[in-house]
């Protein structure tokens, strides 16, 4: 389930509007929505924060729920239905251990991260 979603979230990510001014705009920066139900994400205009992966697992290991681990990435992020009725977090960040761009995924459920992916 976790890579399958997680490609599928991905590929999301990287997709850009083929024609932007037809779409419509979502709350968060760099989301658009096409049609309804369809979101596009052009990955340029989603806001960056600068965070470190270790500090991120190290967070998530001590303590798996929501509000703290958001609280630390800045916000909510884009946030999407998910498998099993989990709800996903998307964000982007600047990986300060590697000085490199990265995508972090956090699936939650009742409040506490279930699962999350760092690509």
């Amino acid at each position: 389930m976790k890579t399958a979603t997680a490609c599928a979230l991905l590929a999301s990510a990287l997709l850009f509007s083929n024609n932007p001014l037809a779409a419509q705009a979502v709350s968060e920066p760099g989301v658009t929505e096409p049609v309804p139900g369809v979101r596009v994400i052009d990955g340029s205009k989603v806001s960056q924060r600068p965070v470190s992966s270790s500090a991120l697992l190290t967070a998530i290991a001590a303590d798996p729920g929501f509000k703290g681990i958001a609280k630390l990435l800045g916000g909510k992020g884009i946030e999407s239905p998910g498998p099993q009725g989990t709800v996903t977090h998307m964000y982007k960040i600047r990986e300060t251990d590697s000085d490199t761009d990265k995508v972090v995924v956090l699936f939650v459920k009742g409040g506490k991260v279930v699962e999350h992916l760092i690509t």
